[in-house]
């Protein structure tokens, strides 16, 4: 710390690299047929202001499939920004009460990421490296992305011209399975939600199913399961039977349990933000 030339003043250096600035563009409007529908992107600050183009990281927080809370996250965001990756959090319809059920929550998140490719240049993004990371339903949300890339089932049309496909995913305590979670993985606080993005019809709870619809032919990305093993909400054995049926058929996937981990909440630590940052370098 330099002395200033008058007494009691003291001096610290500027941060001219500007290391932890954030550049952050707020609620930006991804579908223009369904208003509300936004994303908000952060950009390290230097890339902003120097040019350049870096790999991105597209990211669904978790709501019951009802609407995310595209604030909850930010500390953990704001981790991936620092080194070096653009996060765009995008929102999608809601399923509350039935009214918009399953794949109305797929089809946007793959229209959120169709968007961001065709607007890569004016967030930095490289769009040939792109992958997702979800919590919860938005766990659940990007393992369905990685697992129908391409897939014309769920592709509404809008933002045309851009590829679905992502590099990689990564899933904390996601619904793998939903008619088990119906089932011998009941909890109280799950069953209205899946009854709402269900509609009660179980042949959408089983094709919203990361479990049960992935096959060795599968174009699988490479996959990272997080799952406490005190979660209230989503049972620790969803992530673990999704983990022992991917790497049966062959697919690049690895798995960490939280001990003692609830649902969000002591799930996360600096630890468990680094084992996420570190797998996303390695694949991005």
């Amino acid at each position: 710390m330099e002395q200033d030339a008058y007494e009691g003043i003291d001096g610290i250096e500027a941060n001219p690299g500007l290391t932890g600035q954030i550049e952050f563009h707020p609620a930006v409007p991804y579908r223009s047929d369904k208003p509300g529908l936004v994303m908000d992107v952060a950009v390290p600050m230097r890339t902003e202001r120097e040019g350049g183009a870096l790999p991105a990281v597209l990211f669904v927080q978790g709501s019951g499939w009802t609407t995310p809370n595209r604030l909850y996250a930010i500390p953990r965001i704001a981790r991936l920004v620092a080194r070096g990756f653009v996060v765009a959090t995008a929102n999608h319809t809601d399923s509350e009460g039935g009214a918009h059920p399953f794949p109305a929550y797929l089809e946007d998140i793959k229209s959120a990421l169709r968007f961001l490719r065709l607007n890569a240049a004016d967030f930095h993004v490289d769009p040939k490296r792109i992958g997702v990371w979800g919590t919860f339903s938005g766990g659940n949300t990007a393992l369905l992305l990685g697992m129908t890339a391409g897939d014309p089932r769920y592709d509404d049309g809008s933002n045309p011209g851009a590829a679905d496909n992502v590099d990689y995913v990564v899933a904390c305590f996601p619904p793998a399975d939903i008619p088990a979670l119906l089932e011998r993985d009941r909890t109280e606080g799950i069953v209205d939600c899946v009854e709402w993005v269900t509609g009660g019809d179980m042949a959408r709870a089983r094709a919203m199913s990361p479990s049960l619809i992935v096959k060795p032919e599968t174009d699988c990305p490479p996959t990272l399961l997080l799952h406490g093993d005190a979660d209230e909400l989503v049972p620790y054995a969803q992530s673990e039977r999704l983990y022992e049926a991917m790497r049966g058929q062959g697919h690049e996937v690895s798995m960490v349990r939280v001990a003692g981990g609830e649902h969000e909440g002591t799930f996360w630590s600096d630890t468990v933000v680094d084992v996420i940052a570190n797998f996303i370098e390695a694949h991005a």
